[in-house]
C-alpha cells in the first residue's frame, strides 16, 4: 500500500499539460495525410468503385496478353 501511495505521489508531482484538441482537426489530419486506413478513407462513389476495378481488370488483362505474346514468340523460336 506504501508503495501505491507513494507511486501516487510521484505521478502527481509532474506537471502535466493538455492541449485542446478537436474532432475536426484530427479528421481533417487524418485525411490529408494520405493514409491507407480504410477508417480515414474518403468516400467513394459506386462509379468510382466500379471505375477502379475496371482498370485494374484492363491491367490485369493486358499483362497476361504481353506474357501470352511473349511465350508464343519464345516457343516459334525455339
Amino acid at each position: 500500500m506504501k508503495y501505491l501511495v507513494f507511486l501516487l505521489a510521484i505521478l502527481l508531482c509532474f506537471e502535466t499539460q493538455s492541449q485542446e484538441i478537436s474532432a475536426g482537426d484530427l479528421d481533417a489530419a487524418a485525411r490529408s495525410a494520405k493514409s491507407t486506413s480504410v477508417m480515414f478513407a474518403a468516400p467513394q462513389s459506386e462509379e468510382e468503385i466500379a471505375r477502379a476495378q475496371y482498370e485494374a481488370e484492363m491491367r490485369a488483362r493486358e499483362a497476361y496478353e504481353a506474357e501470352m505474346k511473349k511465350r508464343e514468340e519464345e516457343m516459334k523460336r525455339a
